[in-house]
């Protein structure tokens, strides 16, 4: 019942702000005393469940941008790969703050242009190319590890692909689920994830998802961005200081 309920909370959490639902279902999972590379399997899983929950309200919203799917999906699916299958020679904590560091520089970036995230942006091909090239940086870290790889996404999908905060969410379902499959693949050969505990998991990430989706959506990309902002603020001096 805990673990479903820490995939339950988390998914509800997450709907509504980018990149936090692994940092608060991976620490969780950790303090239940779960193994790390068990943890992040368990995980892996269960955020399968949050990628489908949700994805047909985002559709039928029209939140869904077409012709980024499948270039989306390649990037991942390829970035993915790398981040499983080897180590990142970067130590946690230096990485940590980096990530912390960057979040807090976007802030004061998002707040001056009052438009990003809430208005479609016209991008041209530069912009969408150096946004692949992101994307697929940031797809080998997300598979390597996960932890603030949702707020970056945010951010290749504001700046550099010009979508609004709900096109972000509603796009990157479908390339980052397919991307969790591949990670999944990898961590299940390798014997790393704990399937009983996964499915319970994956039953409260999408039933979370599930519950929220259409609330979020009827909140708006305005209100969406001031409790975004908010609560990133919030992610990276936690991740700098605690």
């Amino acid at each position: 019942m805990i673990i479903f309920f820490i995939g339950l909370l988390g998914s509800v959490v997450g709907s509504f702000v980018s990149g936090t639902v692994s940092m608060l279902t991976i620490s969780s999972l950790l303090a239940m005393g779960i193994p790390a590379h068990s943890a992040l399997g368990i995980y892996r899983v269960g955020i399968l469940g949050f990628r489908i929950g949700g994805l047909k309200d985002y559709y039928k919203s029209g939140n869904v941008i077409k012709s980024l799917l499948l270039p989306l999906t390649i990037l991942g699916v390829i970035g993915a790969s790398i981040g499983s299958l080897f180590v990142i020679n970067v130590s946690q904590e230096i990485l940590q703050n980096i990530i912390a560091v960057v979040i807090l520089l976007f802030i004061p970036l998002t707040i001056l242009n009052k438009n990003l995230g809430i208005v479609r942006q016209k991008v041209g091909k530069k912009k969408v190319a150096i946004g692949h090239s992101a994307y697929l940086i940031v797809s080998a870290w997300a598979g390597s590890f996960a932890i603030g790889t949702g707020i970056f996404m945010t951010y290749i999908y504001f700046y550099l692909y010009g979508t609004t905060l709900l096109e972000a969410r509603g796009t990157d379902k479908i390339p980052s689920g397919v991307l969790d499959i591949v990670v999944v693949t990898i961590f299940a050969f390798s014997g790393l994830i704990i399937w009983d505990v996964a499915v319970v998991f994956f039953l409260g990430m999408i039933l979370g998802t599930w519950l929220v989706t259409k609330h979020v959506i009827n909140l708006g990309n305005k209100w969406l961005r001031v409790i975004s902002l908010f609560a990133i603020g919030l992610l990276a001096i936690h991740l700098l200081f605690f």
